[in-house]
């Protein structure tokens, strides 16, 4: 399966990837955290830098550690402070629940190890904590993509057919338009390949804003805009019964939150 091969999880009705946290990963630029579980407690955040400082705070009220061993804690890799008694860039977050700032002026990746490395240093078991990060569409392996760009596009079709009750000729004709109307969207957002790629009404709508402002700007027929806003309100309406009705089926989290 697909999901054992790449180590995919599903949280919140999305796929996401389960990190090895005794491991240094590579390749986490442009990924983002959905979950971390420590303690059996979930941290539910999406920014790295902001993901830091709650784990931060969550250690220090657990381990009440002395000032001066926080601030003796230097980063692997530049040797730079990790904690520290003023804020000098917008990077450096806080203040944390002792007073003190952590440096996240990091890459995505040295992010994560950063994490890794200050669990370390309170001597937690990685083995027992859990993180799942989310990648755009267009960084993740292409046999990723292809999985769920067709188990999406079988999943509309379905959808069009069963409870908007399209017959074949109007279902043929709507995916055309999509097939269509994703060349387009590739062209100005290759980050997310395909309009097929999205598993929530929220981040869907996001792009379909900025999809729009995009095409209203361009020298196109009022008949194609109209063509353009059908398909995406089609879109719109699908997203929207996938986020309600848990659409694709995926297994939740139930933890205590931090």
């Amino acid at each position: 399966m697909i999901e054992d091969k790449y180590n995919i999880e599903y949280y919140d009705s999305k796929h996401c990837y389960s990190i090895d946290l005794l491991q240094k990963e590579y390749f986490l630029d442009n990924t983002s955290p959905i979950l971390f579980i420590i303690d059996g407690k979930e941290v539910d955040e999406k920014s790295w830098g902001r993901l830091l400082e709650r784990i931060s705070n969550y250690l220090i009220n657990k381990h009440s550690p002395e000032i001066k061993f926080l601030l003796n804690m230097q980063i692997d890799w530049s040797k730079q402070a990790v904690f520290m008694e003023s804020s000098q860039i917008v990077a450096h977050l806080g203040p944390l629940v002792n007073g003190l700032y952590i440096n996240t002026n990091h890459t995505s990746t040295h992010m994560c190890w950063l994490l890794q490395d200050i669990l370390k240093a309170f001597n937690e078991d990685l083995d027992k904590c859990k993180l799942l990060i989310r990648k755009l569409p267009g960084n993740e392996d292409k046999e990723i993509q292809e999985y769920y760009f067709n188990h999406s596009r079988i999943h509309f079709l379905e959808f069009m057919g069963s409870i908007k009750r399209f017959d074949d000729n109007k279902l043929k004709n709507v995916i055309a338009g999509v097939d269509k109307l994703d060349i387009l969207f590739r062209k100005h957002f290759p980050s997310y390949q395909s309009l097929f790629l999205f598993e929530s009404k929220v981040e869907f709508s996001m792009m379909k804003s900025r999809f729009l402002t995009k095409t209203n700007l361009m020298e196109l027929s009022e008949k194609n805009k109209e063509s353009i806003r059908y398909i995406l309100d089609l879109l719109t309406t699908y997203y929207q019964y996938v986020s309600k009705s848990n659409g694709f089926g995926y297994a939740q989290f139930r933890n205590e939150k931090i």
